[in-house]
């Protein structure tokens, strides 16, 4: 017990050396963009998942006849940019 004492006081006492400076730095780096890209790939899935969810609905809100499908397709495509949209072209 006594022997781990001494060494840890001796490494909390002994001064950083670069190298562990600069592995932190890198490692600590790939780990925020390792949490960033698997963040942003379930962020990517669950929009995909919700969106398609939404179109199943209103496709049986077409079906069942509640809702016309000129409704159903002006809901389908609010917010989408004009490319977006079938039967729009763009002027050149």
């Amino acid at each position: 017990m006594l022997a781990l004492a001494c060494s840890l006081s001796e490494l909390l006492n002994s001064p950083i050396n670069d190298d562990w400076i600069r592995f932190t730095a890198i490692s600590g780096g790939l780990f925020i963009a390792g949490l960033w890209i698997v963040g942003s790939t379930i962020r990517s899935i669950a929009r995909t998942r919700a969106r398609e969810q939404s179109r199943r609905e209103i496709a049986a809100y077409v079906a069942e006849g509640s809702m016309s499908a000129e409704d159903a397709e002006r809901i389908l495509y609010a917010g989408s940019p004009s490319w977006e949209r079938p039967g729009s072209c763009r002027s050149a």
